[in-house]
């Protein structure tokens, strides 16, 4: 008799527990289930070509608005953008001709993009830099102190003109394939997110261990 009920009240507080996990559970359960599932037809749905437009997602993800360029000019049939090290040089016509990575050669960031003559200049550490004729490399300017520059101001990475820039910045985009992935798995709120799915993973082993013996237990009583 008091083995039996022993055995119940064993039973109630196992019960309990079990129910209280699995309503704890049962939201984030049905959640990764139903991304699990959309995730598994993505490309049937087109999930892999939709793109997130979104600014805050995109800000997450370090795809947001860069920083102001350091300035533009036009020199010739062609169009010079100063970007922290990187100098992009366009056609009139918006397409991208080539980026010039100009980290060793400059002391720190462009600060300013002028232009002289047909020359385009940069301004980097107190120093000055002029572009040859084709805008193709650049070389320190040293007798530029004494010539006037026409120094243009900081642009807008959304100027018109500039959208191949953007483009190139963010690549393609975000896709929704993506960011669904990355909530199935937690990641996209980084270490936090990873952390609750692993919880719910372990959630989930004690539900089956304590589902299974309160099964095993019931037959027996059977």
């Amino acid at each position: 008799m008091n083995t039996s009920r022993k055995n119940g009240n064993g039973n109630g507080h196992l019960r309990r527990h079990h129910r209280r996990i699995g309503t704890a559970l049962v939201a984030l359960v049905l959640f990764l289930a139903v991304t699990g599932i959309v995730l598994n037809h993505s490309s049937d749905m087109g999930l892999d070509r939709r793109y997130v437009s979104w600014s805050w997602l995109l800000n997450a993800y370090g795809m947001g608005e860069p920083e102001p360029y350091a300035g533009k000019v036009t020199v010739g049939p062609l169009v010079v953008v100063g970007d922290a090290t990187q100098v992009h040089v366009l056609l009139n016509s918006g397409e991208l001709v080539e980026t010039l990575d100009l980290g060793a050669l400059l002391p720190g960031p462009i600060e300013r993009v002028g232009q002289a003559g047909e020359r385009a200049v940069l301004q980097s550490g107190g120093s000055l830099y002029r572009s040859d004729a084709d805008v193709s490399a650049f070389d320190v300017w040293e007798e530029g102190a004494a010539i006037d520059v026409a120094w243009s101001t900081p642009v807008d990475p959304n100027a018109e003109g500039l959208e191949i820039l953007q483009t190139a910045w963010r690549g393609q985009g975000l896709t929704v394939e993506r960011v669904l992935l990355d909530l199935h798995s937690g990641r996209i709120f980084k270490l936090p997110g990873r952390l609750v799915l692993d919880l719910v993973g372990l959630g989930m082993i004690v539900l089956s261990i304590t589902g299974l013996v309160l099964a095993r237990r019931r037959s027996r009583k059977a």
